[in-house]
């Protein structure tokens, strides 16, 4: 139970909507009604355990959910690491980046990030993904370069649902 709610969005109150399955209702509502009024909509999401490459069942079945609603593009943060990519009905979900502007962590997964760039086209669909590895050096995110891109790729090909790097 969280204590405190301030940070709660409300009608005339910005703030942010939980991603839990008790906030469901609210979060389908939320991307129904702005999915109305953009043509492509990208959902950051704070989710998952922290330090765990693993993809819950609850995080796949709110990611569902949100696609389900509306929502184009479903970015994950939270658990400090990289974590799988899924496509669910030809839309992707990144269940974590990792993290990207961090201190340098004792954790070498930590350590990591994956930068995505999606491209859609004019009627809002996806067409491209392309996601660049990196390490996080002196605070800011920085590309992997050679076998060191190479291996992440595979670490990270190992995390995905049903996608795959080149």
């Amino acid at each position: 139970m969280v204590p405190s709610v301030d940070w709660y969005a409300g009608k005339n109150k910005p703030g942010i909507v939980g991603a839990y399955k008790v906030h469901e209702k609210e979060f389908v509502k939320a991307i129904q009604d702005i999915k109305k009024i953009c043509d492509v909509l990208v959902v950051s999401v704070h989710w998952g355990q922290e330090s765990s490459t693993i993809i819950r069942e609850e995080e796949q079945y709110i990611g569902h959910c949100m696609i389900d609603a509306g929502a184009d593009i479903i970015m994950g943060h939270h658990p400090h690491v990289v974590q799988g990519i899924e496509i669910y009905k030809g839309k992707p979900i990144f269940y974590s980046l990792g993290n990207f502007i961090f201190t340098k962590s004792r954790i070498e997964l930590n350590n990591k990030t994956i930068m995505a760039n999606v491209t859609v086209d004019k009627e809002g669909n996806i067409i491209d993904i392309n996601v660049i590895p990196g390490n996080i050096i002196n605070g800011k995110p920085t590309p992997m370069e050679d076998a060191e891109r190479d291996s992440f790729i595979r670490h990270l090909n190992s995390l995905c649902v049903n996608y795959a790097l080149d």
